[in-house]
């Protein structure tokens, strides 16, 4: 049984169309067509190097999806006291998402009302990837 990896490359350019005339195929600005994309079967020696490569894959740790929460980057750029009392703030129910994005605002740490809310819900599928 012989291995092969599939590698997504370019294809060589392919030779113009028969009716229409050398230099003019998409517009004449151009001396030939775009590269098309294009599938190789390249041969892995042995089913070692791809069990290999398949396994560092899955052994890698997962990149990180998406923009970073605000609130957690205000959270990691105070001192521990200010982060505290801000981390009981945000357990407080009873002070609005609005309150809190207007006080860090005006304390030179912009954020708005919905990144707060979202990260009261950390951990929860509507909220942001902070630890909880």
């Amino acid at each position: 049984l012989s291995s092969y990896l599939l590698v997504i490359g370019t294809c060589p350019t392919p030779p113009p169309l028969p009716h229409v005339p050398a230099g003019t195929y998409r517009g004449a600005a151009r001396s030939g067509p775009p590269p098309l994309p294009c599938t190789e079967r390249i041969a892995v020696a042995g089913t070692n190097g791809l069990i290999a490569a398949l396994t560092q894959l899955s052994e890698a740790p997962p990149a990180p999806r998406g923009p970073r929460c605000t609130v957690g980057a205000i959270l990691d750029g105070l001192d521990t006291a200010t982060a505290q009392k801000v981390r009981d703030v945000l357990d407080t129910p009873g002070i609005s998402a609005t309150q809190l994005a207007d006080t860090l605002t005006a304390s030179g740490h912009p954020v708005q009302a919905p990144a707060v809310a979202r990260h009261r819900r950390r951990g929860a599928s509507n909220g942001c990837r902070c630890p909880r």
